[in-house]
């Protein structure tokens, strides 16, 4: 069974051809569908390789350099920003396992066919890395889906699904190369040496140098990309910007982005910051000098800013802010609160201090 349209066969890959385009509808031939050649050989085999290299060695599409120029400046208040250049050690793969025509996948940007970190990758990253290398319960990331179990500090900057985080991670563009004439793919193969043992590992028969190995093909990125991490709003201190392109720096060094992290892919290094800032820099405790929750002085930002990782912190500071201001913004805010956080949330951590308190504030007994 053919897997190209009979109107696309006699189509040829010309200099600005999308790569992404070529990737996703153009491969020729599938391996197991039987087509064969005159002297009897799969058609099917190598046409993944043919096809990818095929896309790898087009041209950086026309436009791309304005395009990437003018991203850059769109974002607003300088102050509000990081701008990180992080570049690859080796190759890297996001979105390895992508439907497609050729069985693997890679996240390239939709207009342009060209490699993207997602911001989520980014973001996703950055959480692991404070988890693990932190050592911290502030740091520790949440067990509950809707993050409630949050440290207080990993709340606060990656937010949880029902509030936004501190800090926005941006998708990060591939930054233009003078030197870089076609797009910045690669081919790249992994091997599976014994595929009948992995296919049915109850099988009599142990995996042996017998075997024939098969080769698959699919499709890596390198080169320089340039990283936005931006506040999510105006009270989020300076400091959480730093410690985000910190826990980012020693992620991308570690840890790696992407798939196949385990066999070296993924490692990055971004100019300017080193990855090997001691954890202490980033503990707990310095962060509550360098960087805290905020304390705003508008209510709707206060109660805006709150959430389930950072309620520990944020809810003693505020109800002694609003106790200062009277009985009735105390009591405003308080009600306010306890909408945002939930009633129901606020009924599992009935026995903390804080919980009583906000209910008292609100004028009720007991949660």
């Amino acid at each position: 069974m053919p897997v190209l349209r009979d109107a696309l066969k006699s189509l040829k890959p010309q200099p600005d051809t999308h790569a992404g385009l070529w990737l996703d509808k153009y491969l020729k031939h599938q391996t197991g569908f039987g087509e064969k050649d005159g002297k009897g050989n799969d058609l099917g085999a190598g046409a993944r390789a043919a096809c990818i290299l095929e896309a790898t060695s087009r041209a950086i599409p026309t436009g791309y350099t304005q395009a990437f120029e003018r991203w850059r400046s769109s974002f607003g208040d300088a102050h509000a920003l990081r701008h990180l250049d992080a570049k690859t050690t080796g190759r890297l793969v996001i979105g390895l396992g992508s439907k497609g025509v050729i069985e693997s996948g890679i996240r390239l940007d939709h207009t342009w066919g060209m490699p993207l970190l997602p911001g989520s990758a980014l973001k996703g990253l950055a959480s692991r890395t404070a988890h693990l290398h932190l050592g911290e319960p502030d740091w520790n990331r949440p067990m509950d889906p809707a993050g409630s179990d949050a440290g207080n500090y990993h709340g606060y900057l990656f937010g949880s699904t029902t509030s936004a985080g501190a800090i926005l991670f941006h998708d990060a563009w591939w930054v233009p190369d003078p030197k870089q004439k076609t797009v910045p793919l690669e081919l790249d193969v992994m091997t599976v040496h014994h595929p009948k043992y992995y296919q049915n590992p109850d099988n009599p028969e142990p995996p042996s140098d017998f075997d024939s190995p098969i080769p698959n093909a699919f499709v890596t990125a390198h080169g320089t990309f340039h990283i936005v991490v931006e506040k999510a709003f105006p009270e989020v201190e300076d400091g959480w910007l730093d410690i985000a392109q910190q826990l980012l720096a020693r992620g991308l060094d570690l840890e790696g982005l992407g798939a196949k992290t385990n066999a070296g892919y993924g490692r990055m290094v971004i100019a300017g910051v080193s990855s090997s800032a001691s954890t202490q820099a980033m503990s707990a405790t310095s962060v509550s000098s360098a960087a805290t929750a905020p304390v705003s002085s508008d209510p709707a930002a206060d109660v805006a800013l709150l959430q389930a990782g950072n309620a520990g912190q944020r809810v003693p500071e505020l109800l002694a802010k609003y106790k200062a201001m009277g009985e009735a913004p105390l009591k405003a805010f308080a009600e306010a609160a306890i909408k945002k956080l939930t009633e129901k949330w606020l009924k599992d951590k009935k026995d903390k201090a804080y919980v009583k308190d906000l209910y008292l504030a609100a004028g009720r007994t007991q949660v």
